[in-house]
């Protein structure tokens, strides 16, 4: 409920993605009260105790109390992808406003299911493709729209992420694909505004060969042919030494426009 201290919010989820969703929302001043549920109350406490009291109120909670109808303005669901459609289903049977990471489901079948429960909630309901929002982006999808390359023949996206993960965390990872990849294919279809017609992956285990023996890839390179004959080629790591490491090049026949990787110095 939202009152003179801010809006309340329930985290689901206090691990890495939810540690970075909870320490920027501890910098929004319309926070005031914060909810942080973890299956592993240790981990909540710690970051709870790292937000301090500078940061909203925060208050720690088992997961199973989570969707037990206590007062709340919304939801951000973080907890691992497995787990994404049961937490979304439970928050909007209480009806606030919910982020959910993606992938929103690790089965197809069930994503469509959502799709069709979640309908009358769509207004309520936002899953984290976020590159949509940045402000780059949404300059290099103006110039496109604008006729600044003409008709888009060919597409080029790079997506490292700064680090791989830890072996030990791969059990509750949905992959390379589902969780780093998944923004690229979102990002192609937002830029052509046209479906897919052919998905073509190539994918190793060439950062740490004992992800293979998890089921995982760490190093992939696609090809996709959009509707009308556009080719696509996405470059995905799951290690980039140099940091966070985000490029994407529209060829056509009026000429070729560029988003680069933001950098906070010109030295590379």
């Amino acid at each position: 409920m939202k009152t003179a201290e801010g809006i309340t919010l329930c985290l689901i989820g206090c691990g890495a993605m939810g540690s970075i969703h909870a320490r920027h929302l501890a910098q929004d001043t319309r926070v005031g009260h914060l909810i942080l549920c973890e299956a592993d109350m240790g981990r909540a406490e710690a970051l709870a105790k790292e937000l301090g009291p500078r940061g909203p109120t925060s208050e720690i909670i088992p997961i199973d109390q989570a969707f037990d109808g206590r007062s709340t303005d919304g939801f951000l669901i973080a907890s691992p992808a497995a787990q994404h459609a049961g937490h979304l289903r439970a928050a909007a049977a209480t009806n606030p406003y919910i982020f959910c990471e993606k992938p929103v489901a690790t089965d197809p079948e069930d994503i469509v299911s959502l799709a069709a429960e979640l309908g009358h909630a769509a207004d309520r309901v936002q899953v984290g493709f976020n590159r949509r929002f940045d402000h780059h982006l949404s300059t290099f999808k103006s110039r496109l729209v604008a006729g600044a390359v003409g008709q888009i023949e060919q597409l080029h996206l790079i997506s490292r992420d700064h680090a791989p993960p830890m072996p030990e965390h791969l059990p509750f990872s949905a992959g390379l694909i589902a969780e780093t990849m998944i923004h690229d294919f979102d990002t192609v279809r937002w830029l052509l505004e046209d479906e897919i017609s052919s998905v073509t992956c190539h994918g190793s285990a060439l950062i740490n060969p004992s992800y293979a023996e998890h089921g995982h890839i760490d190093t992939a390179t696609t090809v996709l042919i959009g509707a009308s004959g556009q080719q696509v080629v996405i470059q995905n790591s799951w290690r980039a030494p140099q940091g966070y490491d985000q490029r994407i090049e529209a060829l056509g026949a009026a000429g070729v426009l560029r988003v680069e990787n933001p950098c906070n110095s010109t030295v590379t």
